[in-house]
């Protein structure tokens, strides 16, 4: 079986699939899996529970309370209790070492170019043909959409900086509704630090990064599907 992106979808599908006996090789056309970073890494205790020990390992930070906010404005104060801010470059490191460990084959550098519904999988470097590939391509992905299958509609941004300041308190959820942007955050850290951002338009996104002046430590960010959900998740041999 073929699992065809190497990101969180892909490699935890492929470390499932090899825990089962199968046979897995797993494409990824970086040199490392994990990179370009783009997500801000808050998961539930639930997702953790289901991801495990890779998961556990890789708990940045901890938080009980969510800050709700319209357009600067505190309209609520939850308790969330156990949700998790996660380094989700380390834990897609540590999954990837599970799926070799399971004897799972790993395919680095390798671009797939094409495939087919008969399960037919070509790169670069030639063919192959498999009972079952699994395309974990990304939002974005052409290998899904050119079979028409998986999510098929338009995609916002998304936009992590990372600032000075931090602290143990409350992540916050500000929806402006305006400018561009859906929707901001800030996710406080014990490690001096902020995770602040924004979803939006491309425009909206940027402007809000320019908002925020010379404070930004690191930029990081991809695109976030819009909606509504895919309607045909699979093609012949392919899901």
């Amino acid at each position: 079986m073929a699992v065809v992106g190497g990101g969180f979808a892909g490699l935890v599908f492929a470390r499932e699939l090899a825990s089962l006996g199968l046979t897995i090789e797993l494409y990824e056309e970086h040199g490392r899996v994990g990179m370009p970073e783009h997500c801000t890494g808050i998961v539930s205790g639930r997702t953790v529970d289901i991801i495990g020990r890779e998961a556990r390992e890789t708990i940045l930070d901890s938080y009980n309370s969510l800050e709700i906010r319209f357009r600067g404005r505190t309209i609520a104060l939850l308790d969330v209790g156990g949700v998790y801010r996660l380094d989700r470059v380390r834990l897609e490191d540590l999954l990837l070492e599970s799926l070799r460990s399971l004897g799972g084959r790993v395919l680095l550098r390798t671009r797939v170019e094409s495939v087919g519904s008969d399960g037919a999988v070509r790169t670069n470097g030639g063919e192959a043909r498999y009972d079952a590939v699994i395309l974990a391509d990304g939002v974005h992905g052409s290998l899904h959409r050119r079979l028409g299958i998986g999510y098929m509609g338009s995609h916002h941004y998304g936009l992590n900086i990372l600032v000075p300041g931090g602290g143990e308190s409350a992540i916050m959820v500000d929806f402006r509704l305006e400018g561009g942007v859906a929707f901001s955050w800030e996710v406080p850290s014990s490690r001096g630090f902020s995770v602040a951002g924004a979803m939006g338009t491309l425009e909206g996104v940027k402007r809000y990064y320019e908002s925020l002046g010379t404070r930004a430590l690191k930029v990081y960010g991809g695109r976030i599907p819009a909606g509504p959900p895919a309607e045909m998740l699979w093609e012949g041999r392919v899901l």
